[in-house]
């Protein structure tokens, strides 16, 4: 196949199936890119971590511990949640490499359908 076809059938392909593909991979990002900074509530965490260690008062400190642990569990669920939209995207991105894959695979052939004979007079 030369070139110029590979480019043709590529674009006949393009024009039968448009690019909502394209549109799927873009929407899957833009989904994964949803507020998930467990960096942030990190360094919370460690000032609340320093507070913590100047407080005397014993019940003060129970109760600080407290907001730490929730605060620890909040990042953590952010940080599951973020590895499960990066694997999803992940997973959505090798289904389209697949698809890409299987059309570039499309064999075209010429199949002669009939024959028209005619003479002139």
């Amino acid at each position: 196949m030369t070139p110029y076809h590979a480019k043709y059938f590529a674009y006949e392909l393009t024009k039968r199936n448009p690019s909502d593909s394209v549109q799927k991979l873009v929407t899957s990002l833009m989904d994964a890119q949803i507020d998930l900074n467990p960096q942030e509530l990190d360094k919370e965490i460690k000032t609340c971590k320093t507070e913590a260690k100047k407080i005397l008062n014993l019940e003060e400190k129970v109760k600080a511990q407290r907001e730490i642990k929730e605060m620890e569990k909040k990042r953590n669920e952010l940080r599951r949640n973020l590895f499960s939209a990066q694997d999803e995207v992940d997973n959505r991105k090798e289904k389209l490499i697949e698809e890409i894959e299987l059309r570039m695979k499309q064999k075209v052939y010429l199949k002669e359908l009939f024959t028209i004979n005619w003479r002139l007079r």
